[in-house]
Formats: C-alpha cells, structure tokens, sequence
C-alpha cells in the first residue's frame, strides 16, 4: 500500500474513532440523566409507598378502633337488655304476689259475706 492509502486509512479510522467517542459520550451522559430519572422515579414511588402504607394503617387503625367501638356498645346494650330482663321479671314477680294477694282478699270477702248472709239468714 502506498502512505496516501494509509493515510486515508488512518484518517477514516480516526474519523470512525472520533465518531465512536462522541456516541460514547452522548450514551455517557444520557445514562447518567437516566440515572437521575431513575433514582427521582424511585423516590417517588418510595414516598407514594409510604404513603399509602400510612393511610392504609390510619384507615386499619380507624376501622380497628370502629370495632371497638361497636363492641363496646353491643356490650352495653346486651347489659341494658339483662338490667331489663331482671326488672321484668321482678315486675313480674310483684304483679304475681299482688295477683295473689288480692285472690286471697277476694276470697276473704267472699268468706265473710257467706258468714254475714248465713249469720243475716239465721236470725
């Protein structure tokens, strides 16, 4: 080969190269502006993350406190019902020896207007 083959050889290499380093280093820094897309993205999502692992325990904690709150209240119902029951039953119980108690004043009227009427028809 002739030196002017060479050279244009040589040339076209450092042409190639020259071409070569530039992709390179246009790759060089879009990787890294895609890094920082990258690692802003991640953050974003670590903080979307948290928050929602923030409002799901808020809203399981609510829920959980709700629970509670029912519970308590059927507790207290189911006491009220019980203290009712109980007053029922002695109202019951009253109403019954009442009942009794007036039988047996009825049956001691009749018992002594028999003894007046027999007495009244004997005299």
């Amino acid at each position: 080969m002739t030196r002017e083959k060479l050279q244009i050889e040589v040339d076209e290499c450092q042409e190639k190269m020259s071409f070569l380093e530039e992709n390179f280093q246009r790759s060089k820094i879009e990787c890294k502006h895609l890094m920082k897309e990258n690692e802003k993205k991640k953050i974003l999502l670590n903080l979307i993350d948290f928050k929602l692992k923030n409002l799901i325990g808020k809203n399981s904690n609510n829920i959980e406190h709700n629970l509670n709150e029912l519970e308590k209240q059927w507790k207290n119902i189911h006491l009220k019902i019980n203290l009712l029951e109980e007053k029922l039953i002695e109202r019951d119980n009253g109403t019954l020896q009442l009942t009794q108690k007036l039988e047996e004043q009825v049956l001691n009227l009749k018992h002594d207007l028999d003894q007046r009427h027999q007495t009244f028809l004997t005299q």
